[in-house]
């Protein structure tokens, strides 16, 4: 039995690849070479920092023509308007200008309109749309499509784990734990937790030197809960954008329970909690 660990920066964070399985130490390699590829195309295709990106070219271009998107940007912008809808526009990734005004997003110098929000976004089939200007940013949901994609090259017979900074993704989960990091204590602070899905995604306000990135979008105020929330699902994609519905949501159990997904918050004592305390 072989096993391999490897990391690249990636996605803006540090993407990790564990492989274990009774093939060569070649296939480990290709396999992880691979899971780096679909991750940097996601990154190509999805950055906001990218002033050449396809989502770049959205954010230019689509108040003015509808314009076409890869399958991949498909897939992401789709669920993100699903999600939308669900949560009342809870979750919205038209989020981004307060990002680029607390300094967590580059200015791109786009002319946008300050009223703009997830209702403007027009989807038919793969054509996008603005009905005013605005800017996306997929952040988080990219993250989690790109491990979500990268995991499709896993091999049956291989134990492969995909962590890309909190947003974690496991092909054989159902015996496993997964570590999390305590909010606001040393790196090396965590607690072991079963995985309850096949998909892991964390978010709390660990590196941002006091900026803090999840806003709600119809209030425009930064969430400044000093916890974490995982959220468990069948996609990362999902579990990742559904981490800021749990910070955001007072009531969010219907909604998770129609994902099929659960979350649980980690204090900065280490103590768990299965709903967020206001």
């Amino acid at each position: 039995m072989n096993t391999l660990h490897r990391c690249k920066p990636q996605l803006g964070t540090l993407v990790e690849v564990s492989v274990t399985g009774d093939v060569s130490d070649k296939a480990l390699i290709n396999l992880s070479n691979n899971v780096f590829k679909h991750c940097a195309d996601v990154e190509t295709k999805m950055s906001f920092h990218n002033a050449n990106s396809e989502l770049s070219n959205i954010n230019r271009n689509a108040h003015q023509q509808a314009i076409t998107m890869s399958e991949d940007m498909t897939k992401v912008m789709t669920l993100a308007l699903q999600l939308s809808e669900l949560t009342n526009g809870l979750y919205d990734v038209t989020i981004a200008p307060e990002l680029v005004a607390s300094g967590l997003l580059p200015n791109h110098g786009l002319d946008l309109d300050p009223t703009s929000n997830w209702q403007d976004i027009s989807i038919i089939g793969n054509q996008i749309s603005f009905q005013r200007p605005l800017a996306i940013d997929l952040g988080g949901i990219a993250k989690g499509y790109a491990v979500d994609k990268a995991m499709t090259q896993a091999e049956p017979d291989c134990q492969v784990i995909i962590n890309a900074g909190g947003d974690l993704k496991m092909s054989h989960w159902q015996t496993q734990t997964a570590s999390l990091r305590i909010p606001y204590s040393p790196s090396s602070a965590t607690k072991e937790i079963p995985m309850q899905a096949a998909a892991l995604a964390t978010s709390g306000h660990y590196f941002l030197d006091g900026n803090i990135a999840i806003i709600n979008p119809l209030t425009k105020q930064a969430s400044n809960h000093d916890i974490s929330i995982s959220v468990f699902a069948d996609s990362c994609m999902l579990a990742d954008a559904l981490t800021k519905v749990a910070f955001l949501c007072q009531d969010s159990q219907p909604i998770f329970s129609s994902l099929n997904a659960s979350f649980i918050c980690l204090d900065r004592e280490g103590k768990f909690s299965s709903q967020l305390t206001k």
